[in-house]
């Protein structure tokens, strides 16, 4: 299995390993294809993630993601079906060999990405969460105009 660590940083990663290799970042439509192609895409991160756009993104490509369970994975990733959400190195081992045997359907990982966090939905939480900040600003902590609907 050949493994791809892209974004920044330099290529300390690869050294001597034959099946590891460095892809600088990349942007816009060189993305999404690179992204498309993954079998599926490794977030191991040790960070508490705020949101991971990378994640999203490969979703939204038709990509499953392996990653922790915690941070805004465990609300992005829906387990088993998007990806896996792991815990132990025999849970991301796990969850390359469910992707490398087929077992994630692509089409529901995109369209599920797709009804999530396409701009349209994500403008709408936006736009709630800007309403709150000036309302708090305007009228404090009780301001009754915004709200969850």
């Amino acid at each position: 299995v050949d493994f791809v660590v892209c974004g920044q940083g330099e290529d300390a990663y690869t050294s001597g390993s034959p099946n590891l290799r460095y892809q600088p970042p990349l942007h816009g439509r060189e993305r999404g294809l690179f992204l498309s192609q993954l079998t599926c895409l490794l977030a191991p991160s040790l960070y508490l993630e705020a949101f991971c756009g990378v994640n999203v993104e490969a979703q939204l490509c038709g990509t499953p993601v392996i990653a922790p369970e915690s941070g805004a994975f465990v609300e992005t990733i829906e387990r088993s079906r998007t990806g896996l959400l792991c815990h132990t190195l025999a849970d991301y081992c796990l969850g390359v060999q469910l992707a490398l045997d087929g077992r994630f359907d692509r089409r529901y990982v995109r369209e599920r990405a797709q009804r999530l966090y396409d701009m349209y939905e994500v403008a709408k939480q936006y736009d709630y969460a800007f309403r709150c900040i000036e309302d708090v600003r305007r009228e404090g902590w009780y301001a009754k105009t915004s709200h969850l609907r």
